[in-house]
């Protein structure tokens, strides 16, 4: 939420003493579902259908999407424009930005320093399972006085082999390769994938704004002229919850502004609606399966 209080202060200082008309606005993320049900958002779009829109309108020939974000990872086929298939590894980080920015840190390297240290450099071998054996891998080496070039390859390579291994598996990539997401801004990343797959890899200038940029294209599909996207800052309540409704005993992240209400940590995938029965803690909220 706070990283959508920051995006609707920049659209106001920007537009600040113009007038403007909001056509529409959509949601796409993990986050989607809640900041469209507390902002009003006109549209939720799942990540995979918003990168594809992006990748062929910047290159109309993509077969295969790569595409490294934040907290998971995602690999698409394409044929003529439309996908056919899609995966998505969000249970492990060892393959995703934010594994990168953690070793970053360790290794004292600004992230705008990573790649130009780790391009040319002989990595040593480290795992692609998971991020505890990457880690452990990372902090022998370093206690064996391998200088930062070499580790911050090998985090590169083990970024790269867990998204091959884990993401891809045997899935085929095509000809036409594109990588999306702001870990494509990595150059050293981008070499270390074709290095693998021995094909040239386009990356868009605006490859970390991808998602942004399909979830905009779809609301220009549906041709909407006004949106009730609050452009505001909204003040919310934040409180956490169990539900008990099965054994997962989920916890619960729970929102609420002006009677509005949403939530996220359902493992099971379903939305959470306030219950109106009175005297049923139990039954504080029900859930309803998303049609």
């Amino acid at each position: 939420m706070s990283a959508v209080r920051l995006l609707i202060n920049c659209i106001k200082k920007d537009l600040s003493g113009k007038t403007f008309t909001l056509a529409a606005a959509a949601t796409t993320g993990s986050g989607r579902k809640m900041i469209k049900e507390l902002f009003r958002a006109d549209l939720e779009i799942n990540e995979i259908t918003a990168h594809a829109k992006a990748a062929v309108l910047l290159y109309p020939e993509v077969d295969t999407i790569i595409e490294i974000g934040c907290q998971d990872s995602k690999f698409t086929l394409l044929k003529d424009g439309e996908v056919y298939y899609s995966h998505m590894n969000y249970v492990c980080a060892a393959g995703t930005g934010s594994f990168i920015e953690e070793q970053a840190k360790l290794l004292a390297v600004d992230l705008d320093d990573f790649s130009d240290l780790a391009l040319g450099a002989l990595a040593p071998y480290t795992s692609d399972r998971c991020t505890v054996y990457m880690e452990r891998d990372l902090g022998e080496l370093k206690s064996r006085g391998f200088k930062r070039q070499a580790l911050t390859a090998a985090v590169l390579f083990s970024v790269r082999d867990n998204y091959l291994a884990k993401v891809v598996s045997r899935s085929p990539l095509g000809n036409h390769i594109v990588f999306q997401g702001a870990t494509a801004r990595n150059q050293a990343l981008v070499a270390a994938f074709e290095q693998y797959v021995k094909k040239a890899i386009h990356v868009s200038p605006y490859c970390h704004l991808t998602g942004a940029l399909g979830a905009a294209l779809l609301c220009a599909e549906k041709k909407l002229t006004s949106s009730n996207f609050l452009l505001k800052a909204a003040e919310f309540e934040i409180h956490e919850e169990m539900c008990t409704l099965c054994a997962n005993n989920c916890l619960l992240t729970v929102a609420e502004a002006d009677g509005r209400t949403a939530a996220w940590g359902m493992k099971c995938g379903r939305r959470v609606r306030r219950c109106q029965a009175q005297g049923q803690n139990h039954c504080f909220r029900t859930v309803q399966a998303i049609s």
